[in-house]
């Protein structure tokens, strides 16, 4: 006795445009793109993304642009949002371990040390 094989290939159906078939219709509810760009998603209400709010980073990139903070300024306050706002709800004691080691890290990481040299943060003393 002979066993068959499931048979040869199927053509795919065919696909007027991207996210609509032939036998669904279209693609119902909101596109990747726009879920991933809605604001309510994005950082939560009061977050960077929520209604109303100011990006707190393009904030520090206006004062530097603008000559009103350094560079090394710049850098502190990078670090102050992060300390300050995802690690905000840390104990103190946490949340300066968290600041040294991100500023040391800053200080030691051969990649940040160049994006902070580029913008104009020169070494530590303990760098050199």
């Amino acid at each position: 006795m002979k066993i068959k094989g499931p048979g040869g290939p199927t053509t795919p159906p065919d696909i007027d445009e991207p996210g609509e078939s032939a036998e669904s219709g279209k693609a119902r509810g909101p596109k990747f793109a726009e879920r991933l760009h809605d604001p309510a998603k994005v950082g939560g209400p009061s977050g960077p993304g929520g209604p109303g709010a100011a990006d707190p980073i393009a904030a520090i990139g206006a004062d530097l642009k603008a000559g009103r903070i350094t560079p090394a300024e710049a850098a502190a306050r990078v670090i102050d949002l992060a300390v300050k706002g995802p690690a905000g709800a840390l104990p103190a004691k946490v949340q300066a371990q968290l600041r040294a080691d991100l500023e040391r890290l800053a200080g030691e990481d051969p990649f940040l040390r160049s994006k902070l040299e580029k913008l104009g943060v020169p070494p530590r003393d303990d760098d050199a």
